[in-house]
């Protein structure tokens, strides 16, 4: 601006040039005054949202704390994953029944870890002995689950308890019938040894009658043996095997029974892969022999047997056995499983009892599917063994 443009040549020019300064100094000191009202807006604002964040911060503090405390107090174990299923939090019950440590485990190593896998899948048993309960759920929007242990040892001992007095209840009741069993094979024995005592015994008949005797004296060991079983209602060992190796030695077993009553036998086995089975072997094998024998009985010469074995939901093995028998009358399907119930004039009536009990103790079940007219299919499932680390993923669904 040069000082020619700053001149003033008369005195309404400098009155308008006042006016003018006055005029823009209005305008800025209006300005201002608006910026301010503004600026003391938008503090009030941020106040009024910075004590709102606060008490939403305080709350979900408060919240957080109360969550804690419920957790804590719940009865039962929890567990908390993130997505990765990596442990982020837990409570004193998830503590006292894992052990340490869990701070940021990964949930299927301490499974791996704690888990003992002989059992159904409703209840698991930890290797401190304890039973558990497992459910999940997911965490919501997050990524992530809970997952939830309910201590059921109590009530598994409770339950263990209660079904071998039931078992030794029914022996009770059938004692009668358990003094007549012995008491036949025990008096024919008797009989037997007696007439060894002759002096002019040919060989041929001392042959024969120690046959006898020792074919009594098995029947008597057989009879106690399942009585033994029936009433322990345990698996003894604990074992892991393969289906393979379990059905190799029931047809090795039962061969000689096959053959000598020309019986066509036939194995469909629609189980892709070898499973594992985890229990006691022979016990579990003594049982298939039974419902064998019984079918082979049943059926006499030229009879048809059929072994299906098949997976269902991949963690539960069925095994069918089937024949083309006369089937079992429709008055005895009720009764077959029940201790000393026998339609044999020769039979003990605790064959079908221990299969039941042996089945039930590997935490299967025993069932007849068919009876007469179309032959008789006994139908056990039984859990297949497989590593500890599934199990969270087998209780997502």
């Amino acid at each position: 601006m040069t000082t020619e443009s700053l001149q003033i040549n008369s005195p309404n020019e400098l009155q308008d040039a006042f006016k003018a300064f006055n005029d823009l100094s209005v305008q800025l000191s209006t300005s201002y005054n608006a910026l301010e009202q503004q600026v003391v807006g938008l503090t009030e604002e941020l106040a009024a949202s910075k004590s709102e964040r606060i008490a939403e911060l305080q709350e979900k503090e408060l919240l957080a704390k109360r969550l804690e405390s419920i957790l804590h107090a719940l009865p039962a174990g929890v567990v908390v994953l993130d997505g990765e299923g990596v442990i982020q939090n837990y409570n004193a019950i998830a503590l006292e029944l894992l052990g340490e440590p869990l701070d940021n485990q990964i949930w299927n190593m301490v499974s791996q870890r704690v888990f003992d896998i002989d059992s159904s899948q409703q209840e698991l048993r930890l290797k401190n002995n304890k039973w558990v309960t497992i459910s999940t759920c997911p965490l919501g929007k997050q990524p992530g689950q809970i997952i939830l242990l309910n201590d059921v040892t109590e009530r598994k001992h409770q339950q263990i308890k209660l079904d071998q007095q039931q078992r030794l209840v029914t022996m009770g009741q059938t004692a009668a019938s358990l003094a007549h069993q012995i008491r036949t094979p025990l008096s024919s024995a008797i009989l037997y040894s007696s007439n060894l005592k002759r002096q002019n015994l040919k060989e041929d008949d001392r042959f024969a009658i120690t046959e006898k005797l020792m074919a009594r004296l098995r029947h008597l060991e057989h009879l106690i043996n399942d009585m033994l079983v029936y009433a322990s209602g345990s698996t003894s060992n604990n074992n892991e095997f393969k289906l393979t190796e379990l059905v190799s030695e029931l047809l090795q077993t039962t061969d000689s029974h096959l053959v000598a009553s020309k019986t066509r036998f036939n194995w469909l086995n629609r189980v892709e892969q070898d499973v594992y089975l985890k229990g006691n072997k022979q016990m579990l094998m003594s049982s298939l022999i039974n419902l064998f024998v019984n079918a082979i009985q049943a059926m006499g010469n030229n009879g048809e047997l059929e072994l299906i074995t098949y997976l269902e939901d991949d963690d539960m093995l069925l095994i069918e056995i089937k024949d083309n028998g006369p089937g079992i009358d429709n008055n005895d399907v009720q009764s077959i499983f029940e201790p000393f119930y026998t339609t044999k004039s020769d039979g003990t009536g605790l064959g079908l009892a221990v299969v039941r009990a042996v089945v039930n103790a590997h935490n299967g079940e025993v069932q007849v599917k068919h009876a007469k007219p179309n032959g008789t299919i006994f139908k056990i499932n039984i859990p297949v063994y497989s590593e500890v680390h599934d199990v969270a993923i087998q209780h997502r669904a």
